[in-house]
């Protein structure tokens, strides 16, 4: 007997978010929808802490699975600040803010850090962290404008092994290093979670 892998809600405002986890679930034939559903911010530390209470409220509210992700921005060199406080941090110093607090230091090196959280309406979760898109701070912010960006920090993230900010890369050089960042992030790894899940109910 095969099983037909569910339909996951994605709940999330961001557009590129949504699509990129489509374009991964849609190889393991998981469909998924995206959902805009007023949650709470909650106050934590942690980007995990953020997503399963944020996945907790959505499921309550929907009913139905859930997945809801949480992504914060970690500068080494300020012992990970801002992290998970990355949109009160945007919304006060802004992306230029940061550069100021890490300009006494050469090339901080800094990475997104996601946490997504699949909650079941029977209490469920199951929580994948990733921090495996590094790179560094660029000492200016590029004025180029990037409206398909999902943050305004693509203007001042340099990826590792590159020399140019995120939001100037063309499409063929941001799709590649997504697919390379892909194999190790949070959409990669509840898609391979979900269907591991699903095998082992077939046994």
């Amino acid at each position: 007997m095969t099983l037909k892998p569910p339909t996951i809600n994605f709940v999330t405002t961001n557009k590129g978010k949504a699509g990129a986890l489509k374009q991964v679930a849609s190889a393991y034939g998981i469909e998924v929808i995206a959902v805009e559903a007023e949650l709470v911010e909650p106050q934590a530390d942690s980007v995990a802490e953020v997503a399963q209470n944020k996945a907790a409220q959505a499921v309550k509210l929907l009913g139905k699975p859930v997945v809801v992700e949480d992504t914060g921005f970690a500068i080494d060199v300020l012992a990970g600040f801002p992290g998970a406080y990355i949109k009160y941090a945007l919304a006060t110093i802004g992306a230029e803010g940061l550069i100021r607090l890490a300009a006494p230091f050469p090339s901080p090196v800094c990475r997104f850090v996601s946490a997504l959280c699949y909650a079941a309406p029977d209490g469920t979760q199951q929580t994948f962290i990733d921090d495996s898109a590094v790179g560094r701070l660029a000492s200016a912010m590029d004025p180029t404008p990037a409206p398909n960006a999902w943050s305004e920090l693509w203007r001042v993230f340099i990826p590792k092994g590159y020399d140019k900010t995120l939001n100037v890369f063309t499409d063929d050089e941001r799709n590649l290093l997504m697919r390379y960042w892909q194999t190790s992030s949070v959409y990669g790894q509840f898609a391979r979670w979900l269907m591991a899940e699903m095998n082992t109910n077939l046994l």
